[in-house]
């Protein structure tokens, strides 16, 4: 028989064993509240209701009729422009596969895979 303990079961045994690689207390702490914050975020945004302009609506609502308000009509030509960029920068993150480091924001953005690359251009040209 072996006297070899796993780091699962060592936490068990060892009450004062420390893992290297567990959060220290101020890592989870800020974790937690990061937590928090954006999910208290999310419920204001999409979920909370209250009355704006005579209509009950929720805060995401109010955001969208105030861009539509600040934009009026070119809200076609802005979404259009968002849509064709993120198509042409995914396009070409496929064909010219640039070497692009892990983390990057142009790798996070346009390194997709093929099924989204191609529902999107499908999408474009079909509307």
């Amino acid at each position: 028989m072996t006297n070899y303990m796993d780091k699962s079961q060592q936490s068990i045994l060892e009450k004062d064993a420390v893992d290297s690689d567990s959060l220290s207390e101020k890592q989870w702490r800020a974790s937690l509240w990061k937590f928090l914050l954006f999910s208290v975020f999310g419920i204001a945004l999409f979920i909370i209701p209250f009355q704006w302009d005579g209509k009950v609506t929720i805060l995401l609502g109010v955001l969208t009729d105030t861009l539509q308000a600040l934009l009026g009509g070119y809200v076609v030509y802005v979404v259009m422009a968002l849509v064709t960029t993120s198509c042409i920068g995914a396009l070409a993150v496929k064909v010219l596969k640039p070497n692009l480091r892990d983390g990057s924001l142009v790798k996070n953005l346009f390194d997709v895979n093929w099924f989204w690359l191609v529902t999107r251009l499908l999408g474009m040209v079909f509307v």
